[in-house]
């Protein structure tokens, strides 16, 4: 049986951390739950105690820095299960994306992504702007990276914490960019890869993605990351020429 470690980024408000929690205690198959990390930057209410209302598997960790990247980062350092599961906290894709990890064969890829970008997934409809926005980023990455590289590095990733570990995950960005990064260097280390078809749930509020902002952000972030990696001779890595 494999063991998982979900790690939960979250930031300001803890609001609806709680609900998610006990869908993920309540799954059919929560016994492969190792532990939930809620990797917090924000107030605590007062009494707000995990571990007591849910028992040994939640924990509610302290991040000083904001950013997606950083909740990541700290979850990364305090998983010891098997395999790590990094998730937003309203899970965007209910279980249809663990649910299809499970159900994968041993020995299952080191890291399987649960991809808004596979031809099977359902996400709906985003506008014009999203759908350029979503391609463009495609292009970019095919562009800087000397490697066939994920549709989707902002989906939900479920990796292989060995394969992780041998990353000099610390010094990626405290950003949403770490997970395209996280990614790239684990392929530059002949990780095995997957993506699985999701659906995405409708969501209530508005989305945190600044749309001008982040997708400048990813362009120099992107650019800058391929030219490392061809600068280091990535290019030659025996897994990075497939096209």
């Amino acid at each position: 049986m494999q063991s998982l470690t979900i790690i939960i980024p979250s930031h300001a408000r803890l609001t609806g951390i709680e609900a998610t929690i006990k869908k993920l205690l309540d799954h059919p198959k929560s016994e492969q739950i190792h532990e939930i990390l809620i990797c917090h930057n924000g107030p605590v209410p007062n009494g707000f105690d995990l571990t007591k209302n849910y028992g040994p598997k939640t924990r509610l960790l302290h991040i000083d820095k904001p950013g997606l990247g950083s909740g990541l980062k700290l979850g990364i350092e305090h998983t010891q299960s098997e395999y790590l599961l990094m998730t937003a906290t309203d899970l965007p894709f209910e279980f249809t994306d663990l649910d299809q990890w499970l159900a994968l064969p041993e020995p299952k890829p080191e890291i399987v992504i649960g991809s808004k970008g596979h031809r099977d997934s359902q996400v709906g409809s985003h506008g014009p702007v999203r759908l350029i926005m979503s391609n463009g980023y495609r292009l970019l990455r095919w562009m800087a990276f000397p490697f066939k590289y994920p549709l989707d590095p902002q989906g939900t990733l479920f990796l292989k914490t060995a394969a992780v570990k041998k990353t000099n995950y610390q010094s990626f960005s405290d950003t949403f960019f770490c997970t395209t990064e996280l990614i790239a260097h684990m392929l530059m280390n002949q990780a095995s890869w997957l993506e699985v078809p999701i659906v995405l749930q409708p969501r209530d509020g508005k989305s945190s993605v600044k749309i001008f902002r982040d997708s400048w952000d990813m362009l120099k972030r992107t650019i800058q990351l391929g030219i490392l990696i061809r600068r280091s001779n990535g290019k030659h890595h025996p897994s990075l020429s497939n096209r």
